[in-house]
């Protein structure tokens, strides 16, 4: 019986279970090709990946960070000149303050993703109740419009953003789609 006793004792130090809520550290990433559509990322290999019903095309987690990429058919005119992606912009900004009166836009700006223009917009906002900031690309083409919601709590954001959010956007790759898309 004694033995017994010693025996369970011996062994490695008491191990704690990760924080599910907490972001894991991005492992490598892996290309992830949503052919249908005609958009591949890089994503983090240990981050949880799904799919989903139109307009999502796929879900990248860990703990309270996710990557949502959203294809939506555009029926307006793609924005081309400055002055339209201008009028993008402040509409986008002023979606977002209807949407939820409580956000808190830091940024906006005009971007271009491997030649395909776009608007970036970065915000504090409180989906369902929890303090998340947001990055939210929104690029123009193929009578699309491509969403890349990148969020993270407030205290995360900035490294997720570094390691995960923006190789993530850097990585994206969109042609006209292979079907007639979804």
């Amino acid at each position: 019986m004694v033995l017994a006793v010693l025996v369970a004792g011996c062994g490695n130090a008491r191990q704690h279970a990760p924080d599910p809520a907490r972001t894991q550290k991005p492992a490598a990433a892996k290309r992830v090709t949503f052919a249908a559509v005609g958009v591949s990322v890089a994503a983090p290999s240990n981050w949880v990946q799904s799919g989903g019903g139109r307009p999502l095309v796929a879900l990248f987690g860990s703990g309270s960070s996710a990557v949502a990429v959203w294809r939506y058919p555009r029926k307006e005119p793609i924005p081309t000149s400055r002055s339209e992606l201008q009028l993008v912009q402040a509409n986008l900004s002023d979606a977002i303050q209807a949407r939820d009166r409580s956000a808190r836009i830091e940024h906006t700006g005009i971007v271009d993703v491997h030649g395909v223009k776009g608007i970036q917009v970065v915000a504090l906002e409180r989906p369902n109740g929890q303090s998340r900031r947001v990055r939210s690309t929104h690029l123009f083409a193929h009578a699309t419009e491509l969403v890349i919601d990148a969020f993270a709590p407030p205290a995360e954001f900035a490294q997720v953003d570094r390691s995960v959010f923006a190789p993530l956007i850097d990585s994206l790759r969109w042609r006209p789609p292979a079907t007639g898309g979804r």
